[in-house]
């Protein structure tokens, strides 16, 4: 198979920066460093210097102390000189001749990741499938060390995984290596890390490494944990992850279930929600009967919501639920005689903590915020404390801190 040396890789990497001006030495591309080389020929550090010395002594290659962009401390970089263009345009020659694509063979997110994988040793094909498994940058210092550079990073150190590289990669290896890539990430978000903000943000990333590691039992254990966190922030993302939950241990089923009709719903799969709640009926009959009122309304059906919770007998669940209704029709008056009159058992804490915010929300709409502080503060000493984060995060939305 005709390809090309390290040393005209090289070359043609360089030739990539042709155009960069030769007596600059502020904001130079982090690439034209022997780490931004060996990242983009993947090779090691060591093997970079050895190829640029010889391209120096040959003179095709230039070599000065510079500013690089995004950095605080001068670097080595290195530009073709007149006599490494020419033996660039030689090189271009060749390939063309010869059916070498340069671009691909240069830019790791156009190769064909099979045979990427083929020609990395098992060390570095799981170091480069740790970071294309993550979905945000993060520091190659914490993923697993490689022999050669082969993870796309920045100057500060941060991966920069192209969307291309990471499918293709994904879709090449096999379900094992996968598993091990996916399982390294989720480990990884155990950590308080400062790389996102919010736990709740941690959560979510370590949910999806979970579910595609295929560590259910653990996926589903996070899911109870954070439910009312998960379900304050349901979204796309959420739903396309816990439809691939399969096998939920009953232990855990009423949560993961719930949580899974909360993001059907956010994210508008109206048909996976209803096949859910038949699922949740095995478990929990009264939840699943309130959820099914949930998607009536997200159907526009709003009789048929209340129909089905005025069904339930006077449940405070189900009576909670048509107040909540009534208040999103803007029947404030129903829905604070609903309020009022519903009987909550003794001892149900989740109806109770659902009653103040509902007349917290009812105080809002008469303009009496200080009483409604006054309900979501008895909310939060009612609730257990894995609750307590729900009820900060709607004083927040109700603009009540």
């Amino acid at each position: 198979m005709v390809t090309l040396s390290i040393g005209q890789r090289i070359i043609m990497h360089l030739d990539r920066f042709k155009m960069t001006d030769s007596s600059e030495i502020y904001n130079i591309p982090w690439d034209l460093t022997q780490d931004g080389i060996a990242t983009s020929i993947r090779i090691s550090r060591a093997h970079a210097s050895i190829e640029l010395k010889k391209l120096r002594e040959c003179g095709k290659v230039e070599e000065k102390q510079t500013h690089i962009k995004g950095g605080k401390v001068k670097r080595k970089s290195y530009l073709l000189t007149p006599f490494g263009m020419s033996e660039s345009a030689r090189i271009r020659d060749y390939a063309e001749n010869n059916g070498i694509d340069i671009d691909a063979l240069l830019d790791l997110k156009r190769q064909d990741a099979h045979i990427i994988l083929e020609n990395l040793d098992p060390v570095d094909s799981y170091a480069l499938g740790c970071a294309c498994a993550f979905r945000v940058p993060v520091p190659v210092s914490i993923l697993p060390k490689s022999v050669k550079l082969v993870i796309p990073a920045d100057v500060s150190g941060m991966t920069v995984i192209d969307e291309r590289l990471r499918s293709n990669m994904m879709r090449a290896a096999d379900s094992v290596a996968k598993a091990a890539w996916h399982s390294y990430a989720a480990d990884y978000w155990m950590e308080d890390t400062e790389i996102l903000e919010s736990d709740i943000e941690r959560t979510h990333e370590r949910l999806y490494h979970l579910v595609e590691a295929g560590r259910t039992r653990e996926a589903c254990k996070l899911i109870s944990i954070n439910a009312y966190d998960l379900i304050a922030t349901a979204n796309d993302d959420l739903h396309d992850t816990l439809v691939k939950l399969d096998n939920v241990p009953a232990k855990f089923a009423v949560d993961v279930l719930s949580v899974r009709i909360e993001a059907d719903i956010s994210s508008g799969d109206l048909d996976d929600a209803g096949d859910t709640v038949e699922k949740l009926a095995e478990y929990d009959e009264t939840a699943a009967k309130v959820y099914g009122s949930d998607i009536k309304m997200a159907e526009g059906d709003t009789d048929g919501a209340l129909g089905l919770l005025e069904e339930m007998g006077g449940l405070a669940v189900a009576d909670l639920r048509i107040a909540k209704i009534l208040f999103g029709l803007g029947r404030f008056e129903e829905s604070e005689k609903m309020v009022e009159n519903v009987r909550i058992p003794s001892g149900d804490i989740g109806a109770s903590i659902e009653r103040f915010i509902l007349m917290a929300e009812l105080d809002l709409k008469k303009g009496d915020p200080q009483q409604a502080v006054v309900r979501m503060m008895k909310a939060r000493a009612t609730a257990p404390d894995k609750e307590k984060k729900k009820i900060d995060l709607m004083m927040k939305e109700l603009k009540l801190n």
